[in-house]
């Protein structure tokens, strides 16, 4: 939408979504979860690591040319960045929709197993 409004205004956009640069879950999983509560489904110990974490790498927009650099999505801030517009949902929102069945942890594929509302404590 925003990508669209730009472009009405005659500015040339590009548009990056940082879920496609999601590390594979399992690694994931690896790098935020702990062995003391692993089998526990609504308890963990925080992750002592950054957001960056979850990616196993970002891209760099290209601020070379005209056109304006979206990026957008779960670790939108890491990307280096002119101007920073942050957005978020409840978390009352997420475990509600986690629990509903209607959205994912973060990284998470379909094909990943069910969310769990532990994992959105972190």
């Amino acid at each position: 939408m925003l990508n669209s409004a730009l472009e009405a205004r005659g500015l040339a956009a590009s548009a990056t979504d940082l879920r496609a640069y999601f590390a594979p879950w399992p690694r994931i999983l690896e790098r935020t979860g702990s062995t003391e509560l692993a089998d526990d489904p609504d308890f963990d110990r925080l992750a002592e690591g950054t957001l960056a974490d979850v990616f196993d790498g970002l891209p760099v927009p290209d601020h070379a040319s005209d056109a304006v650099a979206l990026v957008f999505g779960p670790g939108a801030a890491l990307a280096p960045h002119d101007v920073l517009w942050y957005m978020n949902t409840p978390k009352r929102c997420a475990e509600a929709a986690v629990a509903a069945g209607t959205a994912r942890n973060l990284g998470q594929g379909e094909d990943d197993g069910p969310p769990t509302t532990k994992r959105l404590c972190r």
